[in-house]
């Protein structure tokens, strides 16, 4: 009965390494390292070092840049629709007078209005609070894992993929843009 009554959810894994420079410390950092400090890598290092790519992962503006992309290459639905469909929310919110019938457009098409912002965020919240893991599966290696688990077996995959694609890119862009600036100076 039970399996019956409980939907079926499926599981997306992304695995990845994060390039990170080692900050040398010198003898001070040797010996507070044997001691379990980790003094070399408290020192900044930005967004993408250590372990600020796990908060960066699971932000509210890289989910919402990750849900208001489009869905299985169609030009109409975006993966805020698909999951808002998976939900069930759809028909709530169509039946309900204040809301209607509402799609959510693509992130470059035109701002979102006050009803769609809310929702989207309601729709964030879930991902985050339920849906979406990021960790470290070693505390010593630079790998991160970020899973996925949603009743839909494209969307749990679109979802991680596009997630992980946009954060590589931010990464890209950043790096390219400080070398830039260096060159030029």
């Amino acid at each position: 009965l039970v399996s019956v009554l409980t939907p079926i959810k499926y599981v997306s894994r992304v695995t990845f390494v994060v390039e990170e420079s080692k900050v040398s410390g010198g003898g001070l950092a040797a010996i507070a390292g044997q001691f379990g400090l980790d003094l070399a890598s408290s020192s900044g290092g930005g967004i993408f070092a250590g372990d600020n790519i796990l908060l960066f992962l699971k932000s509210e503006s890289l989910c919402r840049k990750t849900l208001l992309t489009h869905y299985n290459n169609s030009p109409n639905l975006t993966l805020a629709d698909k999951y808002a469909e998976v939900c069930d929310w759809k028909g709530k919110w169509t039946s309900n007078k204040k809301i209607g019938d509402i799609s959510f457009p693509q992130e470059s098409k035109r701002p979102l209005t006050r009803i769609e912002d809310s929702l989207i965020r309601k729709i964030i919240k879930k991902i985050l609070d339920d849906d979406l893991s990021v960790i470290k599966p070693d505390k010593k290696a630079t790998f991160i894992e970020v899973k996925t688990v949603m009743r839909d077996e494209k969307l749990a995959k679109q979802f991680t993929s596009k997630l992980v694609e946009i954060a590589t890119n931010k990464y890209v862009d950043s790096k390219i843009k400080l070398k830039a600036i260096n060159v030029n100076r």
